[in-house]
């Protein structure tokens, strides 16, 4: 057991990007980091560090696709796909990713592992990023 330390773990939340809520719910995993940028300096044992300000937040979903049909399964797919090809920031509606203010993400890559002996099932992980809209004036 670890004391006074935050063990992260994925949990299942409701989903919907861009409007396309998962019919089952994912295992939704955030992550966050800082951005340091390490200098060695000759006769000091380690480096010395700068923090630069926050990474984006990676948002990895597991998701399960399930249809009473193939076609069902594949229709569900084409429309990830269609919004992976997306090349804008996305809306995402999340109680676990509200909790870091996220609500914009940009759709990273995603994988699509065989699933054998379930025709009717497709697993897929998908990696997002945060997004914010920023207001930069054109001088």
């Amino acid at each position: 057991m670890v004391s006074g330390g935050i063990i992260p773990q994925p949990a299942v939340s409701p989903l919907a990007i861009n409007g396309f809520v998962f019919p089952i719910e994912p295992l939704v995993d955030v992550r966050g980091g800082k951005n340091i940028v390490k200098t060695t300096v000759p006769g000091l044992d380690g480096t010395v560090k700068e923090f630069l300000g926050f990474d984006d937040y990676v948002i990895m979903v597991n998701v399960i696709i399930e249809g009473a049909t193939r076609s069902d399964v594949l229709a569900q797919l084409e429309a990830v796909i269609k919004i992976w090809k997306i090349e804008e920031s996305l809306v995402i509606l999340c109680p676990k990713t509200a909790e870091y203010g996220i609500d914009r993400v940009v759709f990273e890559s995603f994988d699509h592992p065989e699933t054998e002996g379930m025709p009717s099932t497709e697993r897929l992980t998908l990696r997002f990023v945060s997004d914010k809209e920023y207001d930069f004036e054109v001088i």
